[in-house]
């Protein structure tokens, strides 16, 4: 029995500790919360998590933005994120040359409670932009976000869902549909990935029975060898 053997059967009993996959694919993810924010004497105690908008026009607020999170649980263990897009809807308003903002969100929130007062912390760096080039409605609106969801299930920070701001952030604004809508046009969140345990797979913490199978099994292959040594210097 030769080296390579040896390194072959290794790294079959290796792979079977680790359980690895070569699973991957896409899933198409709805939010699990979203409620509209303002800051205005009229809407600063609001809160709008039932609406069918998750982003209005508050007549004589100064400020308004959409907070929307998705679970990300239906994505397999050990993914990697290869592309991830986001969509929102757009109902209302026409923004011809306004930018639209996505932002990290730091701490949790409700959509059952949170208002314009009680907003929750975000990064103030945009994650990903887009500019309205258009005077039409009626459509979704998308946004590159592979880095910030590849982030949220590595665990590099908390998975508390984005914050959708227009820039300038004044009168008048969009009209996005929320989870809550009618229509069915939610946000959406589509992540394309690779690996992966696949759904209904065994655990996926690695069992530690097979590394003790394969250190047991590579400490045998390396006893033979020693002996088949020894046995060809009496031959």
């Amino acid at each position: 029995m030769n080296r390579s053997i040896i390194s072959a059967a290794t790294i079959l009993l290796l792979a079977a500790a680790l359980n690895v996959s070569s699973f991957g694919g896409t899933v198409d993810l709805s939010a699990a919360e979203d409620t509209w924010i303002a800051n205005g004497p009229l809407f600063s105690e609001i809160n709008g998590g039932t609406e069918e908008f998750f982003h209005i026009d508050p007549a004589g607020a100064d400020f308004a933005a959409g907070l929307v999170r998705f679970d990300l649980g239906a994505i397999p263990w050990g993914a990697t994120v290869t592309a991830a897009t986001l969509r929102v809807y757009h109902v209302y308003n026409a923004q011809p040359g306004a930018e639209l903002n996505i932002y990290r969100i730091s701490e949790k929130w409700s959509e059952t409670t949170t208002t314009g007062s009680t907003a929750p912390s975000y990064d103030p760096a945009a994650v990903a932009t887009m500019t309205i080039a258009d005077l039409a409605t009626g459509l979704y609106r998308e946004w590159d976000v592979t880095a910030l969801v590849s982030g949220w299930l590595t665990g590099a920070y908390g998975n508390f869902g984005v914050m959708v701001q227009k820039t300038p952030n004044g009168p008048t604004w969009p009209y996005l549909a929320s989870r809550e809508s009618a229509s069915g046009f939610g946000p959406l969140l589509t992540v394309e990935y690779s690996g992966g345990v696949p759904p209904g797979s065994a655990t996926p913490e690695p069992d530690f029975r097979w590394g003790v199978a394969a250190f047991a099994a590579a400490a045998a292959l390396r006893s033979n060898i020693g002996r088949s040594r020894r046995d060809s210097r009496f031959q």
